[in-house]
């Protein structure tokens, strides 16, 4: 008997107490009405612990039902505006919403001393290091190496990239895993940006490259041809050596011609 008053004490005590208890989560939305907005949701300050948006509804900062603790849990609509008052600030960076206090962002927002290049996984290179050797390098363990030689290269640095994104999303989806690993997979992913980039610029200048010397090397095997023609059957000196100059300028804007467009691809790969 008296088992049975305790029982049904403590049953009434839980349900006072369940009446008792907000329902977590729902504050923001009730002052957020239709149509609930970013903007709209971040504007409430009477509401303890501020709101954030999730692209379709107002939520608690805190103490709610999902809370928000690190940059990575807000959505695009909150990201910037950083509602829950998270150290630093957050950025949107791909599909994700990173500090910017990672390395991901080091150099994006700090920069590089002259003479380095920011990589996309905040690194700091010198413009000495291409971006293929850095790829080929420092991430090679990972399957972002290229050779042009082969004419498959950038089609395999997809494949790998696609299937990083797939893991890394994954990753980025779980709650349970730090954040430092997360943070890895962020520069992952830009760094399979970068690289697949860069192989497939690489790929397109080299065929630029070879359009340009196919033509070129076509108008002077012809223009070789006409002058080589004009000094053999020419019969005064001085047709015979306007055909000689003519076509030692020939050789010479081939020279020309190869020089600059190799420069103007380095240039073009190097620093764009």
């Amino acid at each position: 008997m008296v088992k049975n008053r305790e029982i049904k004490l403590a049953v009434s005590i839980l349900l006072l107490f369940s009446m008792i208890t907000p329902t977590l989560g729902d504050e923001c939305g009730e002052k957020c009405t239709s149509p609930c907005t970013a903007l709209k949701c971040h504007t409430i300050s009477d509401v303890p612990g501020g709101c954030w948006f999730n692209g379709v509804d107002c939520i608690n900062c805190k103490d709610g039902d999902k809370d928000i603790n690190i940059c990575e849990d807000y959505g695009i609509d909150s990201c910037e505006f950083n509602p829950c008052g998270i150290s630093g600030s957050c950025k949107w960076v791909m599909d994700t919403c990173i500090s910017s206090d990672l390395p991901a962002l080091r150099c994006k927002t700090m920069g590089c001393k002259f003479g380095y290049r920011c990589m996309a996984d905040g690194e700091c290179v010198h413009f000495s290091v291409s971006v293929q050797e850095y790829c080929n390098t420092a991430y090679k363990e990972h399957g972002l190496f290229y050779d042009l030689s082969d004419p498959r290269a950038c089609e395999n640095v997809g494949k790998v990239c696609t299937e990083i994104g797939k893991k890394c999303d994954r990753i980025l989806n779980e709650t349970t895993i730090e954040s430092k690993i997360k943070e890895e997979c962020i520069a992952l992913k830009q760094m399979c940006l970068q690289c697949q980039g860069d192989c497939e610029l690489r790929k397109n200048v080299g065929d630029i490259e070879g359009i340009i010397y196919g033509i070129a090397a076509g108008i002077a095997i012809l223009m070789l041809t006409i002058n080589g023609i004009r000094l053999l059957t020419s019969e005064d000196s001085i047709s015979r050596d306007n055909a000689k100059k003519s076509m030692v300028y020939v050789i010479l804007s081939l020279l020309i011609i190869v020089i600059a467009v190799k420069f103007i691809g380095y240039v073009w790969i190097s620093f764009l």
